[in-house]
């Protein structure tokens, strides 16, 4: 889901149903829990464009995916369209993707890799 709402999202997914999104995955994790198992794995691949790369909607991601179940949140800073890219985030990543996350979530552990951040929530 590249945003925190269906505004954010639908710039780069036009059509997609960002509340009916989240309540499915709400349902996976719920089913999940019900069935005793690890499996599936759930990544939120939040792709950061020039219109969501506030630091204030990256750290609401963060809330969020800890918040609906998610076992971790990867941020991607993509290149295309060209028109979305985010330069401020490329030069100068903000502080809530290269430091431990917000006081009150669960333990993580973050990753950075080339235009990649991982957090895994423990």
């Amino acid at each position: 889901m590249p945003g925190i709402n269906q505004a954010t999202a639908s710039i780069y997914q036009q059509g997609q149903d960002f509340a009916k999104t989240t309540d499915n995955i709400r349902r996976l994790v719920q089913l999940r829990k019900e069935s005793k198992m690890d499996t599936p794995v759930l990544i939120w691949k939040y792709l950061i464009f020039n219109w969501n790369d506030k630091s204030t909607y990256l750290q609401q991601a963060i809330e969020m995916a800890e918040e609906i179940g998610f076992d971790k949140i990867k941020f991607v800073v993509c290149v295309s369209p060209f028109y979305g890219i985010s330069l401020k985030t490329m030069v100068n990543p903000p502080k809530v993707l290269t430091t431990n996350a917000k006081q009150g979530l669960r333990n993580h552990q973050t990753v950075i890799k080339h235009r990649e951040y991982d957090i895994t929530f423990s």
